[in-house]
Formats: structure tokens, sequence, C-alpha cells
């Protein structure tokens, strides 16, 4: 007897979670008048709002994702127009149907083929106002032909609809969440295990990145860097230096469990007695990371919590943050809210939030990144591992 679809089954969000978010986005899409929104995604870190929806993982040449306020969604996906990609077991639940095409991102005489089947779908189902999601994922090709050939609808900017739901966590992404903290701060605890003087950066990335897969992550990004004395990070390609004792190594795990929600976690590590700058500069950044968790209750701005860091920093001698200070996460390794100018949402209860202020200047610096949860009283500390440079 062959393989069973279950089988191949597993982590799949419980359908009450999925209609939870189904109802509140199709109750806002009512309020504002959208009669139809469009998603795009492709396959990696920053590819949540198809997982939100579908509980399916884009794909990775790029799926579209048609929401209407009133019937099920229709998927765009890449594959043979005369198979079927989803076998049973792995067809989105709330999807009436689905078109492949066999479009790739290099193929620029495909740029329109996923385009064709929405305006297809769109123009039978009579929908006239059409809201974009993240319109930063929808590709340029696919816009101008949805824009050109829909003359008679009206195209709205829906993102904030979206990712004012999708930030504040339902239950059970809640406990999700939890496991996924459970499993960074195991990982972030195996370093010392894997860091000795003669192995290279990359052979400790990799031993983590297994470490990850046998406890059921999904996927892993992992920075890992040495230097004789500050914090530095670097990416896959340029991890090729050897360890050797006295060295900083830092390291920042970011990896989603099986359920498919990121997290993140960055530590210190010292190969022998961390220099006295460094030790100064993480002290720092924890203390600018426990201001701003002070700060993150309901109804709080990012934007005035981002200045009120970044004051403290200046106070304390080192460089303002000009980057990011913390952000929203979730099926998206970095999303929605963001304590970095711009931001229009203010932080809501149930919402995870990712802190990495570091405290730099011509010294060095450093930085502890760990995750909490804004409750009704404040920010909860969810990371376990110790707001400290470990010595190994």
């Amino acid at each position: 007897m062959g393989e069973q679809p279950q089988e191949r089954s597993g982590y799949i969000t419980p359908t009450r979670e999925l209609e939870r978010r189904w109802s509140l986005v199709r109750g806002a899409m009512d309020r504002q008048g959208i009669d139809c929104l469009v998603i795009q995604n492709e396959l990696g870190a920053m590819g949540g709002y198809v997982r939100y929806f579908t509980d399916s993982v884009a794909n990775p040449y790029r799926t579209t994702v048609l929401f209407p306020a009133k019937e099920d969604m229709f998927m765009i996906d890449h594959g043979s127009p005369a198979s079927n990609v989803y076998p049973p077991f792995f067809k989105p639940r709330g999807l009436q149907g689905n078109v492949l095409s066999p479009y790739v991102q290099t193929f620029n005489f495909a740029q329109d083929y996923a385009a064709r089947a929405a305006v297809d779908f769109i123009r039978d189902h009579g929908f006239k106002t059409l809201g974009w999601v993240a319109m930063t994922n929808i590709d340029a090709a696919f816009y101008r032909y949805l824009t050109e050939n829909l003359p008679d609808c009206e195209f709205v900017d829906a993102s904030d609809l979206v990712d004012r739901i999708k930030a504040v966590k339902g239950p059970d992404e809640i406990e999700s969440i939890r496991q996924t903290i459970e499993l960074h701060d195991r990982i972030i605890g195996l370093v010392p295990e894997f860091a000795r003087p003669g192995r290279y950066e990359f052979e400790i990335r990799s031993d983590l990145i297994k470490a990850s897969l046998d406890l059921k992550s999904e996927e892993q990004n992992i920075m890992v860097g040495r230097h004789p004395r500050r914090s530095a990070m670097f990416p896959p390609n340029v991890q090729t230096q050897k360890l050797q004792s006295g060295d900083v190594l830092t390291c920042l795990v970011e990896i989603s469990g099986q359920e498919g929600i990121f997290a993140e976690v960055g530590r210190i590590f010292c190969l022998g007695e961390p220099p006295k700058a460094l030790l100064k500069a993480y002290e720092t950044s924890v203390e600018a990371q426990r201001l701003i968790a002070s700060q993150m209750k309901p109804g709080a701005d990012p934007v005035q919590i981002y200045e009120a860091a970044n004051a403290f920093l200046v106070s304390r001698g080192y460089n303002r943050e000009e980057r990011i200070v913390a952000h929203g996460q979730g099926y998206d390794m970095v999303e929605r809210p963001a304590v970095a100018p711009g931001e229009t949402m203010v932080l809501e209860e149930n919402m995870l939030i990712a802190i990495h202020c570091g405290a730099h200047n011509a010294n060095g610096g450093a930085s502890s990144t760990d995750n909490y949860l804004i409750t009704a009283d404040g920010a909860n500390l969810l990371t376990q591992t110790p707001q400290k440079i470990i010595v190994i």
C-alpha cells in the first residue's frame, strides 16, 4: 500500500484560528467597502501573508492569493496547468479553487501569466474595489497588468487593514509563540558546545541549523561572527574565520518553529575574559532594552519609544540607532509594528515584539536580542536565556 496523505502532514493551524483571522479581516473589508484583497508572497522569512491567510507556505516562484469579502479564497501558484499541486492534505482550507501556471520571476516572457488568471477571477466575480496587501511584495508586472486590464476597478492600499489584525496574535498563535521561544532558548544554549578555538564560523552555523532542524524548525536564519575584541555578525557567505582563544563570538538565531512562527534571540560569547568596553556596551544595551520594554503598553506610540531609546543611548555616550530598535514578529521574521520612524500603528495587547537595541560607538558595540509579549500590564519577557555575555 502506498504512502497515505496524512503521513506527510506536519503542524496544521487549527481551523478555529483561521476562521478567527478571516472573520476579522472580512469585517474590516466590509467596513471599508473592499470587495477583494490581492496578496503576493515568495517562500522565505518574509512570506507571512500567504501563510497567515491559507496556512500554506508560499511558493519560491511567488504565490498569489485573492481573498474576497464574501466568499472563499482563490490561489494562483507556479506549476503545470495540467497538474494539481495540492493533494488533499496540502489543500488550504477556505479555498474555492486554484490555478497553476509555469511563471518564474527570471522569465520575462512569463510575467503576465499569474496576472491573467487574477484578472479572469476578478472579472468573473464582478469585484469593483480591490485592496493591495503589502504593496512592497507585489511585483511590478503583476501590478501593471491588473491596473491596465481592470479599468473599472478601484485599487486601494489595504496593508494597514491587514497588518493591524495580523499583528495581534490569537490564543493558538500565542501557544505557538511560547513553543518557538523555548526552541530559541534551546538552540542558543548549544553555542558553548559548538564554539571552541580552531572551529570556523560556518561550522558553528551549520551545527546550529542542524540542531534547529532536528527540533522541527521550519526555516533558519542564523548569523555568526567572531572578532578579537568586539561584537560583530556576518552573513553566511563571509562566515569564513577560524575562532581563536580570547575571541568574541556573536550569534543571532532567527528561526521558525514547526508552526511557522518566527522569533529571535541574540547573545555574545567570549572565549576568554570579555573586554571592558564590550561589557559596558552590553550592559547599556540591556538597560536600553528594559527601558523600551517598560514603555511597551497597549496604546503606546512606537515612534515615541524609538526617540526615548535613542535619547538614552546618547546620554550614555553611544550612537543613535538609526535603523530599528524593535519590531513585531509572527509568520514574518520582521513585521509591524516597528519601533522606528514612520510607524503609524500603536501597540496592542497580544503583540509579539523582538527588541534588539544596540549600544555602539567608536570603541565597539553590543546588543541583546529578546522577545516580549505585550499584555494588558505591559511587556512580558518571554526569552529565558540569561541576559549576559556568556564566557566559554
